[in-house]
């Protein structure tokens, strides 16, 4: 006997999964328009640019590792936050466009700088790297949506009218 999935089957997990779904498909169009963007920008100044930027032998390992850190953790707070705050809605669906875009031109920029060392490089270093990252901020993406959901049914009432009571 063929084992089926139902449409039904579909529909809830679209329904349920809504915010991982809403927050991969924002990454996508950040890969997408960093890479286009990047060919469309690809001139000296801003090459330059970019080598000073991602280039490592000027700072040491604490200081890469430091940076680095602060990036990330600077960009967790504000997916938190956005969810507490009913403004913040549209600024956590913005950050993983933004993520999108900084590893697509970063792999981009490896890859017409330095050729195959460059796909090398970024398979090894900046994909394993922002995987976990991006992994992390969908789950935050997740979980502020539906605090920020939550606050908004509490302040504004759900879709019948009625406030919800806090418990």
């Amino acid at each position: 006997m063929k084992p089926y999935v139902s449409l039904d089957c579909i529909d809830d997990l679209i329904k349920n999964e809504k915010e991982t779904i809403y927050a991969v498909l924002f990454y996508v169009a950040g890969l997408l328009l960093g890479s286009l963007s990047f060919g469309l920008y690809n001139s000296t100044a801003v090459i330059n640019l970019l080598s000073s930027l991602y280039s490592s032998q000027q700072f040491g390992f604490t200081a890469t590792f430091t940076n680095a850190f602060t990036i990330y953790i600077s960009v967790f707070l504000i997916v938190v936050f956005s969810g507490l705050f009913l403004i913040g809605y549209p600024v956590i669906y913005a950050v993983p466009v933004i993520i999108g875009i900084a590893v697509s031109v970063k792999t981009t920029f490896f890859f017409t700088q330095y050729g195959a060392k460059g796909i090398g490089y970024s398979l090894l270093m900046i994909i394993p790297e922002c995987s976990a990252f991006v992994a992390v901020i969908i789950c935050a993406i997740r979980t502020s949506s539906l605090v920020s959901e939550h606050i908004q049914k509490c302040t504004f009432g759900d879709k019948n009218g009625q406030n919800i009571k806090i418990s």
